[in-house]
């Protein structure tokens, strides 16, 4: 055999090689994506739904699902088709670097949970209209407190009086103790079923409500600045809470603990 038919040779089997790995690692990938559509996605309020990061790599982006997303005895698949991806698509995921996660905004819309940032239509998504609301809060403020613990926490305040003066009711006071400080496109979500925050409606004095559910989105974040936002809260009567802000924020410094 000449020194070009060894060549051709060569380039053909390594050819043949690359497409391989190419088709394995295509494979792989279309395996995990047909068990994360299957997974549950059905939700009556954005506060159903939430991001996970079940893509084999940080430069994916996360899949929106209904809460809690994959249970404990489904987690073992998953793992299952992520190393499969990983050790099919090697070659690929080596050169990608570090990536910080790509940020989405988890909502439901038609009864689905589906992520209103990189969805199919998000640009008419990203800014939905919102819920009747039951009062109109114009004024909003952000200031450091305490979790029910006593560590760390954030408010977030809707009132009728601007600035950050003694709170006089009516008001609402949503507060966040997980997952802080707030980024832009973050969304909170919170039930009476977890812990990462809860939301209190005081239309009288030492008369307040807690919100069954809800959830924040940060779109905007200076933080020592400004913070904007919106907000939708259930409240058990039926009664939906939602708009949009423009916190100042409160420089005062909450001694937990």
């Amino acid at each position: 055999m000449n020194s070009l038919s060894l060549v051709l040779g060569v380039a053909a089997l390594l050819g043949s090689v690359t497409l391989h790995a190419a088709d394995s690692c295509s494979l792989a990938k279309a395996r995990l994506e047909e068990y994360l559509v299957r997974l549950p996605q059905a939700c009556s309020n954005s506060a159903d739904c939430d991001g996970y990061y079940y893509r084999a790599d940080a430069c994916s982006p996360a899949v929106v699902l209904a809460k809690p997303g994959v249970t404990t005895s489904s987690e073992q698949r998953l793992l299952l088709l992520q190393g499969d991806v990983r050790q099919a698509c090697a070659s690929e995921l080596g050169t990608h670097g570090v990536c910080s996660p790509i940020p989405y905004r988890a909502v439901c819309r038609k009864a689905r949970c589906v992520d209103a940032v990189s969805a199919p239509g998000a640009a008419t998504l990203a800014t939905p209209p919102l819920p009747a609301a039951t009062h109109h809060f114009p004024y909003a403020t952000v200031a450091q407190t305490c979790a029910p613990w006593d560590g760390p926490a954030l408010a977030v305040v809707l009132s009728n009086t601007a600035g950050c003066a003694p709170l006089k009711v009516p008001y609402i006071q949503i507060s966040l103790w997980r997952d802080l400080p707030p980024k832009a496109g973050q969304t909170f979500s919170f039930d009476i079923r977890n812990s990462n925050g809860q939301a209190s409606r005081c239309l009288k004095p030492n008369e307040c409500e807690a919100a069954t559910s809800g959830s924040v989105v940060f779109d905007i974040v200076e933080e020592g600045k400004e913070a904007k936002g919106r907000y939708e809260l259930h409240f058990k009567d039926g009664g939906i809470e939602a708009g949009s802000f423009e916190a100042e924020w409160c420089q005062n410094r909450a001694l937990c603990g």
